[in-house]
């Protein structure tokens, strides 16, 4: 995601000489960017519980993601 924006400057100097000319600022909006990862185990009786983080390796962004429950 970019979003260029241009502003257009004008200075004057204590003589009153003016100058213009315009400063551009490109905005760079960093995704975050979700990584496969693999863990293998074999649910059972006895392994009621998987652990282990699935997002240790993704990328959050500039904006990061909300991490929480989800019911529904």
């Amino acid at each position: 995601n970019t979003l260029p924006e241009q502003f257009a400057v004008t200075v004057v100097d204590d003589n009153g000489t003016t100058a213009t000319g315009s400063l551009d600022v490109n905005i760079v909006d960093d995704l975050p960017k979700g990584v496969y990862d693999s863990n293998a185990s074999t649910a059972s009786e006895t392994l009621l519980t998987l652990n282990g983080n699935v997002l240790s390796n993704d990328v959050q962004g500039a904006d990061r993601v909300t991490i929480g429950e989800n019911a529904g």
